[in-house]
């Protein structure tokens, strides 16, 4: 190893032979070019990154252009319409129907189109969802039972299960009372639309009943009696005498024990009233009903009776009116020619100051209030009621019904 270091073996002295007069060079490498060739790699990295960016973006802008020039359809029709032919009409026209709700109507058949989102012709992007609102048609109740309810309470729970009273009709019956419920039609039970009417048949009583025994009764049982046999007091006459108390009733027409059927007997009651005092305030009220012609011609309207003035009458007689109407009277309202009851009522005001006279008529066109004054003890309200079909009178006096009248 020394020799060859010295350069004094064979090898060495060969290789120095052969090189002689020879400058042998050798190539160190350059540091630029290596910078050269990184900054090329940096700048391919650079343009590729470039065109991915660029591809993307012309990727975006056609999905906005194309989403920007969707083309536009016609909203069709389609309220009234099956929900399956809306369908079919809304996928032909390049949108997808909706449901949006489903509610009852009255007058859109179940299963048909209340609503829709967009009126017809109205322009939109195809494929676009529109909704619509479906009917599940008229809300069905239940037709509550009525049999021998009265008509009160028939007509409130008609009005409490979404019904309304329809035609009254009369009927006779042995035991249903009068003015209480006979027949119905829909009957107990029966699923009806919302706001359907209810025919109610209403008992008259008996085709024939006893006339009560009334003499030596008071007038108020008197009545009573009537009124409980679908009867009521149609003329009433008072008589001065010292044989009885005030008030009793000294005589009847019919007698006792015959038969009278309901709505047309005309009974007529004699009352006692102290000598002298016959034309005096009455202690309890008087009430007559007497049922009246119907004397309008087919086609004419009749005009409405006011209450009216008369003079006083002989002694012996019922005593007179001193009406003074109020503000608060009101005309009868007008019903068809043809099935017009006419009744006239006459209330005596009784002893006791200053009272609200208020007549009440429940018929075939409803429930009003047809007269209604502050009237001074002794007056008389005459009044003719017009009313159409089944009719109950009600006479409220202070606010109290004193009584009802079925003519």
């Amino acid at each position: 190893m020394a020799a060859d270091l010295a350069g004094q073996t064979e090898l060495w002295k060969a290789s120095v032979e052969d090189d002689a007069g020879t400058t042998r060079q050798f190539e160190v490498p350059d540091g630029s070019a290596a910078a050269r060739r990184s900054r090329f790699a940096t700048l391919r990295i650079a343009a590729i990154v470039v065109v991915v960016m660029g591809l993307g973006l012309w990727a975006a802008w056609q999905a906005i252009s194309a989403y920007l020039t969707v083309p536009e359809v016609e909203m069709p029709a389609l309220v009234g319409r099956p929900i399956s032919e809306a369908e079919v009409l809304a996928r032909e026209a390049g949108l997808v129907l909706e449901i949006s709700d489903r509610t009852n109507s009255p007058v859109v058949p179940a299963g048909l189109v209340i609503s829709q989102e967009h009126q017809p012709g109205k322009r939109l992007k195809q494929g676009r969802s529109v909704g619509v609102v479906i009917s599940l048609g008229m809300r069905l109740v239940t037709v509550p039972g009525l049999l021998q309810r009265s008509v009160q309470d028939a007509t409130l729970a008609l009005d409490n299960a979404g019904l309304k009273v329809g035609a009254l009709q009369d009927g006779f019956d042995d035991v249903v009372k009068p003015g209480h419920v006979l027949r119905q039609d829909p009957p107990a039970g029966t699923s009806v639309p919302t706001d359907s009417p209810v025919t109610l048949v209403i008992s008259r009583g008996p085709p024939l009943v006893d006339m009560p025994a009334l003499v030596g009764r008071p007038l108020e049982e008197a009545r009573r009696l009537l009124e409980e046999k679908g009867l009521v007091i149609a003329y009433l006459r008072t008589v001065g005498t010292d044989q009885s108390e005030p008030g009793i009733v000294i005589e009847q027409t019919p007698a006792a024990a015959v038969r009278v059927r309901p709505g047309e007997a005309a009974i007529t009651l004699t009352v006692s009233a102290r000598p002298g005092e016959e034309s005096a305030p009455p202690q309890v009220p008087v009430i007559t009903a007497e049922p009246q012609p119907v004397e309008s011609p087919v086609g004419r309207v009749m005009p409405t009776p006011r209450p009216t003035a008369r003079p006083t009458p002989a002694p012996g007689s019922m005593p007179g009116p001193r009406l003074t109407p109020g503000p608060g009277a009101r005309p009868t309202p007008v019903v068809s020619p043809g099935q017009v009851r006419r009744t006239r009522i006459q209330v005596l005001v009784p002893e006791g100051g200053p009272q609200e006279v208020r007549i009440v008529v429940i018929d075939e066109t409803g429930v009003r209030t047809i007269y209604q004054a502050q009237h001074v003890p002794g007056d008389r309200i005459d009044q003719i009621v017009q009313s159409q079909g089944y009719t109950i009178i009600q006479v409220y006096i202070a606010n109290r019904l004193v009584q009802e009248v079925r003519p």
